[in-house]
């Protein structure tokens, strides 16, 4: 009945329920929003190409420590092509970066002006009630509107309104002042978006540009090939008979634990079990839980040879057996157990230098290419014991570990096993 006989509240109680909506909306901008698959994408675009950054700038001290004659040219070969793959990565990563960065700053735009209509709209209605209520104060016209009124109900309910229309006039004040520093840091967001992206903009034609020049270098190598064939060929044939070489002796160490496992366990008329000892199992068991959680070998490195069957870039008929991989790394560098274990065998190859084969269980670690040892057979270690120094080429003038997992007679891929970088 109030509301019938004084129609002109209506906009008065409008106004309250737009207020609260917008209210509503800017509890929503103001609190900082939650994860979006978007973010989490960029946080691990930004993780990788600082990672394949971190590989180029070693790959690239590698190249420029390889020393420069016929010898090593299959070297300089392999590492410029190296260098070329994750440049190749890094350029992918950098434009998928882009690509979300594009997508951020397109929401940020909506974002803001969604925000500068709101304002622009909220100054309007305030300006609008500020007149009302000077005018207002001009006439007494609010006095007249409660005293006019029909009883002291009616009265009551009329300075409640006003009240509360006061308060509103008030809140909308902090309310445009609020949306309008929200409108400011987004604005601010926006353009550091803008100048990140011009950034890796810049980053991914740098990249480009070293590629180029690093093509460029690969043909004039493989001109060189052309015309040194036979000993580039005998240069592969040797490596191979050094990898073939040391993976029999491997095997046959591995072979001949097992051996004495057997029959020790014959011995006790016991049931054939590997690992042999209470002790092995637990550490076999240990291992084995250990996937992808293994420390590196060394702290420092990026791998210049992969697990498995390795056919050479440019002489594509030959290949090079790989039970293991190879980690080019500084000069000098510590060789670390990547877990603990007893050492039971060292041996010198004359072209490869220290071998270390360490046990743990029913699983074997192999560090080959070693300058000097600091363990010796029968040596039980932690995990991060220091046990040797890598070995540097004299040839090649670079330090390249050798490093095998090996489950009872099967290798394993070292990459799965090891921590992420």
């Amino acid at each position: 009945m109030f509301l019938k006989k004084h129609h002109f509240l209506f906009p008065m109680i409008m106004k309250e329920l737009i207020k609260a909506l917008l209210l509503f909306s800017l509890f929503f901008v103001i609190l900082p929003p939650p994860a979006t698959a978007q973010n989490d994408l960029k946080t691990k675009l930004e993780k990788k190409r600082k990672g394949l950054i971190e590989k180029i700038t070693l790959n690239k001290k590698l190249l420029g420590k390889i020393r420069d004659n016929k010898q090593t040219s299959l070297v300089r070969f392999s590492t410029l092509k190296r260098q070329i793959e994750i440049r190749k990565q890094l350029i992918a990563v950098v434009r998928k970066e882009i690509e979300a960065d594009e997508y951020i700053i397109e929401k940020d735009k909506s974002v803001i002006e969604a925000l500068q209509d709101d304002v622009e709209s909220l100054k309007k209605e305030y300006t609008k009630m500020m007149r009302i209520a000077y005018r207002q104060k001009l006439n007494n016209s609010r006095l007249l509107f409660i005293f006019s009124a029909d009883g002291f109900a009616d009265a009551f309910n009329r300075w409640q309104y006003l009240r509360q229309y006061d308060k509103y006039r008030k809140k909308q004040a902090i309310l445009i002042a609020g949306i309008q520093n929200v409108l400011a840091r987004k604005v601010a967001n926006h353009q550091a978006r803008r100048l990140e992206k011009e950034n890796l903009l810049a980053e991914e034609e740098k990249q480009v540009l070293n590629m180029e020049k690093e093509q460029g270098t690969v043909k004039s190598l493989i001109s060189g090939f052309k015309a040194d064939e036979t000993n580039l060929i005998n240069q592969l044939r040797e490596q191979r008979k050094q990898h073939e070489k040391m993976n029999k002796e491997i095997e046959s160490i591995i072979e001949k634990q097992i051996a004495a496992a057997r029959k020790a366990e014959r011995e006790s008329r016991r049931k054939p079990s590997f690992p042999k000892t209470p002790e092995g199992e637990k550490m076999a068991g240990t291992f084995g839980l250990n996937k992808r959680k293994l420390r590196w070998p060394v702290n420092k490195g990026i791998v210049s040879l992969r697990f498995g069957k390795q056919h050479h870039p440019y002489y594509s008929r030959m290949s090079i057996p790989n039970k293991g991989i190879n980690i080019s790394t500084a000069n000098n560098a510590t060789v670390y157990a990547v877990f603990e274990g007893k050492v039971i065998h060292t041996t010198h190859f004359a072209k490869m230098g220290y071998m270390v084969l360490i046990e743990h269980g029913d699983y074997y670690t192999v560090y080959n290419r070693m300058a000097e040892v600091y363990v010796k057979k029968g040596d039980v270690i932690d995990a991060g014991t220091e046990i040797g120094r890598v070995r540097t080429n004299p040839v090649t003038n670079i330090a390249e570990l050798h490093f095998e997992i090996w489950k009872n007679k099967i290798p394993l891929n070292p990459v799965l096993w090891l921590k992420r970088k």
